[in-house]
């Protein structure tokens, strides 16, 4: 108080002027209060404090007085003590195992969801999935992925067209780091190992989307209408051969592929499911090729090769380059099965020799010899060989013969046989 001077402690006489004079002096002091007036402010000695003013406020505007640092509070109202001291968790207050873990810089030791959750996922979150008994996350596009039942390829659409939910897609290159996807189709243009799996949303031309690689897709016409089939639960779908990204429940023949792709589990025209699983096997390429002419040997001791008419069927194999080239698109190993129909017209004793060249070289040990004898004589001549091939390398069969009578002929049909060609040869892979 500045106006009230300091005891005088000095005088131990109580009774005395000094006491008596200090006495009245607080007496005329505290007078305003006693008679119901105010205290002022300025009677009070602020020495030794950063008070200066005092305003009038009622209890809840004591919220908002700040003390100490910015933004620092020091005063609450009971509710907040409460919740502060009750033991709980609160706006104010949470225990102490709640704070360690929300301030941790560790491993969570792990995170428990609510098993019956009423949500409306956003993009971003995960949830408890109780039907599937997995976590749910919510992709962007609606698309929701359940954990460990579905995998996703994260594909651009650059086709120049919409990629609609439900087709089925194939690898058509990359760009930004992700793969391309387009709509697959099975006729062999583009190899089963291209094969992907199903978009489980519309991708838009330009962006980029999903596609399921295993796992369920949903909401899709599951009733085979929109293919011209009749689907039922059960059915395997494979790629289809003839219209690209289709799915058919017909299994393709060659010379297309067989690329099973889903299986069928809900039958509907708008809420159906599939199951995505495709089967990539190794595409393994065939052919089968004819001579119908009749080759001769116009010089004894020479070699020839055979020229080819008739392609009877063939994948990633062709007649090429000159007509007794069979060009192999795709390297890996080949079985060649061939049979040559051989005739010599004269009495002697003739030899025809039959072989295998790569690339113009003859191959080692390929060659038979078989024996003509007598006017007339004929003789089938078979011969099968493994070999490691290249891809763009060329194969040629060979033959010769110790005379000029001898020949290669082509026996016409009859009543009751068909054709039977100078040369038939088939090949077929048997390892990439």
């Amino acid at each position: 108080m500045s106006n009230l001077s300091r005891p005088p402690y000095g005088d131990k006489d109580f009774s005395g002027r000094a006491w008596q004079k200090w006495f009245s002096s607080v007496q005329e002091l505290l007078a305003p209060i006693a008679s119901g007036g105010l205290f002022p402010w300025s009677a009070i000695s602020k020495l030794g404090s950063n008070l200066t003013d005092l305003a009038t406020r009622r209890h809840n505007d004591l919220q908002n007085i700040q003390g100490g640092l910015v933004n620092d509070y020091y005063h609450l109202k009971g509710a907040d003590y409460l919740d502060l001291t009750d033991g709980g968790n609160s706006a104010l207050h949470y225990h102490a195992t709640d704070r360690d873990l929300a301030n941790s810089t560790g491993l969570a030791k792990s995170i428990k969801y609510n098993t019956s959750p009423t949500v409306t996922p956003v993009v971003g979150e995960t949830y408890w999935n109780a039907a599937d008994d997995t976590l749910n996350i919510q992709h962007s596009g609606g698309v929701t992925q359940q954990v460990g039942l579905e995998t996703y390829y994260l594909a651009n659409n650059n086709t120049g067209g919409a990629i609609a939910n439900g087709v089925c897609v194939g690898f058509g290159g990359s760009a930004g780091g992700y793969v391309d996807a387009m709509p697959y189709i099975a006729d062999g243009t583009m190899p089963s190992l291209y094969s992907m799996g199903i978009t489980t949303e519309a991708i838009a031309n330009g962006s980029r989307g999903r596609v399921t690689a295993f796992g369920h897709v949903r909401d899709i016409d599951t009733t085979g209408t929109p293919y011209g089939e009749v689907w039922a639960v059960g059915d395997i779908l494979y790629a289809s051969p003839t219209v690209a990204g289709d799915l058919t429940n017909i299994k393709p023949t060659v010379p297309n592929l067989v690329v099973p792709i889903a299986a069928v589990l809900t039958v509907d025209a708008t809420a159906g499911v599939i199951l995505v699983r495709p089967t990539q096997t190794l595409q393994l390429y065939y052919g089968s090729f004819l001579c119908t002419g009749n080759p001769t040997a116009p010089a004894a001791n020479t070699a020839y090769t055979v020229s080819f008419d008739t392609t009877v069927a063939s994948s990633g194999i062709v007649i090429g380059g000159t007509t007794s080239q069979l060009i192999f698109s795709n390297s890996g190993q080949y079985e060649i099965s061939a049979s040559f129909q051989a005739i010599k017209t004269s009495a002697s004793l003739g030899y025809m020799w039959t072989w295998v060249k790569v690339n113009g070289t003859d191959v080692a040990n390929s060659a038979t010899r078989t024996t003509l004898s007598g006017s007339n004589a004929e003789a089938v001549i078979t011969r099968a060989i493994l070999l490691t091939l290249q891809a763009t390398d060329y194969v040629e069969l060979c033959y010769a013969a110790d005379n000029t009578a001898s020949s290669l002929q082509t026996v016409a049909s009859t009543a009751f046989a068909p054709q039977a060609p100078a040369v038939v040869v088939s090949i077929s892979q048997v390892n990439q």
